[in-house]
């Protein structure tokens, strides 16, 4: 089992990066994403946990 962060470009949106990390899974058999938050309840990175 492999890990994977994906961080938060600066300046982008939650949406944007919510539907970047979906993009970059397209492909990929996954078991788990789970994304961390800042003190403003943004996410700042996906943690994926692939094969």
């Amino acid at each position: 089992m492999n890990k994977k962060i994906i961080e938060r470009l600066e300046g982008e949106t939650q949406a944007d990066f919510e539907l970047r990390v979906d993009v970059l899974l397209a492909d990929v058999d996954f078991l788990s994403v789970s994304f961390q938050t800042d003190e403003n309840g943004e996410s700042k990175e996906a943690k994926v946990l692939y094969f």
